[in-house]
């Protein structure tokens, strides 16, 4: 992600998965129809993290992929979290105007499958930490 303050520039790239180009017809199949298992554990760990999160009183809606917006408001705000929890080793990203509307920045987070249980639980305490000291 690029930000620019000049012109306002704001470039998102793909991401490396989806510029690949499959060599064969095993590649083509979705990896959830490959390893239905760790598809399923996917979608419980992100079910589980959203539950603690909504739990918490953060504005998280139900988990529709592995990705979950976190609505924090207040660019500002958002930013800090970020940065909050960056210095705590956990990465999530901060989308705020002009990808978002005014008023509507949030915290992104992308669960993987090799997530522990651990990993998440760590991250779900720092991340309501890191809102409330930035409320």
């Amino acid at each position: 992600l690029n930000n620019g303050c000049v012109l306002l520039q704001v470039a998102s790239p793909l991401a490396p998965a989806a510029s690949h180009r499959p060599r064969n017809r095993r590649e083509l199949v979705a990896p959830r129809e490959r390893e239905p298992q760790r598809a399923a554990g996917l979608r419980r760990r992100v079910r589980k993290l959203s539950e603690k999160l909504r739990a918490a009183g953060l504005e998280v809606p139900e988990a529709q992929s592995q990705i979950l917006p976190v609505q924090i408001g207040a660019a500002d705000r958002t930013v800090a979290a970020m940065r909050e929890l960056l210095e705590r080793g956990i990465y999530v990203a901060a989308i705020r105007p002009p990808t978002v509307p005014e008023g509507t920045s949030r915290l992104r987070l992308s669960v993987m499958a090799t997530h522990e249980e651990s990993q998440l639980e760590r991250a779900a305490e720092a991340l309501i930490e890191a809102v409330e000291v930035n409320a």
